[in-house]
């Protein structure tokens, strides 16, 4: 059974199949643009540069949305310029990946290796970073004879039917079971399927950024302090309403 073991980007084996796991807020952007830097430069290989060069047209990055990848691409292109001037001795602006990166390669590789990561960033407007069904339709255009595919395809990114169905289960599985006084907390907010639909589609973009780890028991907490705040103002009320019926004359014509 393997085990977990903590991620180095300096000395992360960049061939064969490995899994990164990583949440929110962890660096996954950074380790990204650390690994990229070191397949362009052939990093770990006996510090020699291999005789195929790598551009970035031969590295394929795979991430979720388009604006992802607009983002993911101009990081990538900022650390190979940012890592090109490093070992031109240009700069001092280094890191706890940088420094040792160029510490690990002969001083007289230098220069070849600023100039392949300078000739990476220029290549990067034709970077291999798509989103997944942007590759899926690249790979099914460029193989449409042997997929039986069409050469031209439309994809559909319009996910709203599909947030709709899965708001809706949520609705179902979650709210339906709620005592009353919950179903109350729940509809100062959405009084329906399609108002919540419309109050988290904005939150969707933020969610991995925020890193919303929500649990069964936090949103139970939740309802629990609902319940006794709710309880409590009812107390309060009552009390209010009965000092007032007790006390109306008084009250209304004070002495």
């Amino acid at each position: 059974m393997s085990t977990a073991t903590p991620l180095n980007p300096l000395d992360f084996p960049l061939s064969g199949t490995r899994l990164i796991e990583a949440s929110a807020g962890t660096g996954k952007t950074y380790t990204i643009a650390a690994l990229y830097v070191r397949l362009i430069l052939g990093h770990g290989q006996d510090n020699a540069l291999p005789a195929r060069e790598l551009l970035p047209p031969d590295i394929l990055v795979v991430t979720f949305t388009e604006a992802a990848t607009k983002e993911l691409s101009e990081r990538i292109r900022t650390r190979l310029t940012q890592a090109a001037r490093y070992f031109r001795q240009q700069s001092d602006d280094s890191d706890n990946f940088l420094k040792p990166l160029r510490g690990s390669i002969e001083p007289s590789v230098w220069p070849a290796c600023a100039h392949r990561l300078e000739l990476a960033a220029n290549w990067m407007d034709e970077s291999s970073v798509y989103t997944i069904h942007g590759w899926c339709n690249r790979m099914l255009q460029q193989h449409a004879f042997d997929s039986g595919s069409l050469f031209r395809q439309e994809v559909n990114t319009d996910d709203q039917e599909l947030l709709n169905e899965v708001v809706r289960d949520y609705w179902r599985t979650f709210f339906y079971p709620l005592p009353e006084v919950c179903c109350q907390a729940v509809f100062k907010l959405a009084r329906s399927p399609e108002e919540l639909t419309k109050l988290l589609k904005p939150l969707l973009s933020e969610t991995e950024a925020l890193g919303l780890d929500c649990t069964d028991d936090d949103i139970a907490a939740v309802f629990k302090e609902w319940q006794q705040w709710e309880h409590t103002r009812h107390e309060l009320e009552t009390a209010a309403r009965k000092a007032w019926h007790d006390n109306q004359q008084t009250i209304a014509h004070p002495t």
